[in-house]
């Protein structure tokens, strides 16, 4: 199957709206922020996520999502392009040479399984940026939610 990764269109944004909403996401920002997979003859939309850099080489996972979860595939191959140039898929230019980079996010329950295979390790909040750190406070679905920060490290 033909796989395509690059950033949203706005003529996506209903797509994408019926992508994320069986698991209750979506995005602050503008569609075009987003970063998604694109797949088959119809080239649709089967995965996305936004991913920022709030420091020099410290990059923040607010959300990824694919179509078929659990086991189609797409939402790896996503993070697998993710993890190869985070500055790219960030919509920032790659310094040369290459720097030492973490990613970190917060894993909801089942979720912690896809990001460890991928190479995440449970970390603290305090390594999750500001205003994120504070997200799972309060929240009506805490207990049943289970999140766990966790975080990627790559060397230069």
């Amino acid at each position: 199957m033909d796989r395509r990764v690059g950033f949203a269109a706005p003529s996506e944004e209903s797509a994408l709206g019926e992508l994320m909403a069986p698991f209750g996401l979506g995005w602050p920002d503008a569609v075009t922020e987003l970063l998604v997979l694109r797949a088959g003859r119809e080239n649709a939309p089967v995965a996305a996520a936004r991913l920022d850099e709030w420091q020099a080489g410290r990059f923040y996972l607010p959300v990824i999502c694919a179509a078929a979860a659990g086991g189609g595939g797409f939402g790896g191959a996503l993070l697998r392009e993710i993890l190869h140039n985070p500055w790219r898929c960030a919509r920032q230019k790659e310094p040369l040479p290459r720097p030492a980079f973490e990613i970190t996010t917060v894993a909801r329950g089942a979720a912690r399984g896809f990001y460890a295979k991928h190479g995440f390790t449970p970390c603290a909040f305090a390594r999750v940026p500001e205003p994120f750190r504070e997200q799972c406070d309060g929240c009506p679905q805490a207990a049943v939610c289970d999140s766990q920060p966790m975080v990627y490290e790559a060397g230069g």
